[in-house]
C-alpha cells in the first residue's frame, strides 16, 4: 500500500478552503454595496434634517427635493407655474424650467423645484454662496404631536468671526419616512424664486 496517496491535504489545498470560506458570497456582497434608500435614510427627524441640510449646502437640488414633503413641492411647483404662465413671452419658463408650458405641466413637482432653484441660484453667486458656505450641526429635534416634529438646528458661516445661529425645521411623518415641510433655507430659496417673478 502506498502510504503517500493518503497524506493529508497540503497547505495550498487547506488555504484554498479556508480562502473559499471567508470570500463573501453574493448576496452579502451585494448588501454591502447597496446604498439604503431614501425611507431608510429618513427614518428619524433629526437624520432627515441632517440630509436636508447636506443637499442644500451642496447645492443639490434634486436630492433636497427627495426628502421634502409633497405639499412643500406642491407650493414651488404652484409658484414656478404661475411666474412662468405670468409671462406671455415664454422667456422666464424657459428660463426657470428649461421648457415651455406644455413641457412644464408635464413635469413632477420635485423636477420642477430642482430645474427652478438650479437656474435662479446660478444667477445669484452671492445667495449661492450664503447658502452653501455653511456649517449645520442638528442638536436635537422637539415632537408637537407623533406626525409632526420640529428639528433645531445650529448653522454657522464660514467666514472669520461668524456667530452661530439656532434654527428649526419643520417636519412631518410619511409613509416613506421624515419629509422637510419649511426651513430657513426654503424660505430663502422662496424669495428668491419670487424675485425672479417681478
Amino acid at each position: 500500500m502506498d502510504l503517500r496517496a493518503h497524506r493529508a491535504p497540503s497547505l495550498v489545498v487547506w488555504t484554498a478552503v479556508i480562502v473559499g470560506l471567508a470570500a463573501p458570497t453574493e448576496a452579502q456582497t451585494q448588501q454591502q454595496t447597496r446604498s439604503p434608500s431614501i425611507a431608510e435614510l429618513t427614518q428619524t427627524p433629526d437624520a432627515t434634517a441632517a440630509l436636508f441640510l447636506r443637499s442644500i449646502r451642496a447645492i443639490r437640488w434634486g436630492a433636497a427635493a427627495q426628502v421634502m414633503h409633497d405639499t412643500t413641492l406642491e407650493r414651488f411647483h404652484f409658484t414656478v407655474t404661475a411666474i412662468a404662465n405670468g409671462d406671455r413671452s415664454g422667456e422666464l419658463g424657459a428660463y426657470l424650467v428649461q421648457t415651455d408650458s406644455a413641457g412644464l405641466a408635464a413635469l413632477d413637482p420635485a423636477e420642477i423645484f430642482d430645474r427652478a432653484i438650479g437656474a435662479v441660484i446660478d444667477d445669484m453667486p452671492g445667495l449661492m454662496h450664503a447658502l452653501y458656505d455653511r456649517d449645520d450641526d442638528v442638536i436635537g429635534s422637539v415632537d408637537e404631536d407623533p406626525e409632526t416634529s420640529h428639528a433645531v438646528y445650529r448653522t454657522t458661516a464660514r467666514i472669520s468671526g461668524a456667530v452661530p445661529e439656532v434654527k428649526v425645521m419643520r417636519l412631518a411623518a410619511t409613509p416613506s419616512g421624515w419629509r422637510v415641510v419649511w426651513s430657513d433655507e426654503l424660505e430663502v430659496i422662496q424669495a428668491a424664486l419670487y424675485g425672479v417673478g417681478r
